[in-house]
């Protein structure tokens, strides 16, 4: 097994398993009926990993679309990263690659040239979809306490999704800088080459 396959699955246990169960478990617990208690004993814990699990995947994939917001709002800092990488995506890639966005072509080319910053960005990739798949059941849980448990618990909640959008946006971004810097050097020092001209038929 190699280490990026190892490093996948724990990816996946903090991006999928771990959000999964939060909100599981704490539906549990809020939809308990009255005055019941539950009991972690008399829980089945088969069916809740199977749940989570699901649960998990649900919330991955909505909160995917939080990687555009990312975009739209991009840290000033990286821009000037991305319009290089632009730069040497086309001096070395066909252009069907333009198809393909910037981050996930440097993730592409690492995989395959870099593998110890292959891994590096995927560390920070998978910090950053734990806090991005938090961002959207925080935020239906402040609604729900708002208007069930008053403004002290809603309010906690709030600053909880706040807080996982800040730290998604951070590690976001330190993602792409990662990814983008190891490129450019790469290209540098000759390790990614360029794309012959194609030439006109005779």
């Amino acid at each position: 097994m190699k280490p990026s396959d190892y490093y996948l699955g724990v990816s996946e246990f903090f991006a999928v398993i771990m959000p999964g169960f939060a909100v599981t478990i704490t539906g549990v617990i809020m939809f308990a009926p009255p005055q019941t208690t539950v009991d972690p004993a008399a829980l089945d814990w088969a069916i809740m990993a199977v749940v989570s699990y699901i649960v998990g995947h649900i919330l991955y994939a909505v909160g995917a679309t939080w990687d555009v917001v990312y975009d739209w709002m991009r840290p000033s800092g990286d821009e000037e990263l991305y319009q290089k990488i632009g730069e040497i995506r086309a001096q070395t890639s066909e252009k069907d690659c333009d198809q393909i966005n910037r981050y996930k072509w440097s993730r592409a080319v690492l995989s395959k040239e870099h593998s110890e910053g292959f891994m590096e960005v995927l560390r920070r990739e998978s910090d950053s979809k734990l806090f991005r798949s938090l961002i959207v059941p925080l935020a239906v849980l402040a609604v729900f306490l708002y208007a069930n448990r008053g403004n002290g618990a809603g309010g906690i909640a709030l600053m909880l999704m706040l807080l996982s959008f800040w730290r998604y946006r951070g590690q976001r971004s330190k993602a792409c800088i990662a990814a983008y810097t190891h490129v450019i050097t790469l290209f540098a020092l000759g390790k990614i080459m360029q794309t012959p001209a194609k030439q006109p038929p005779e």
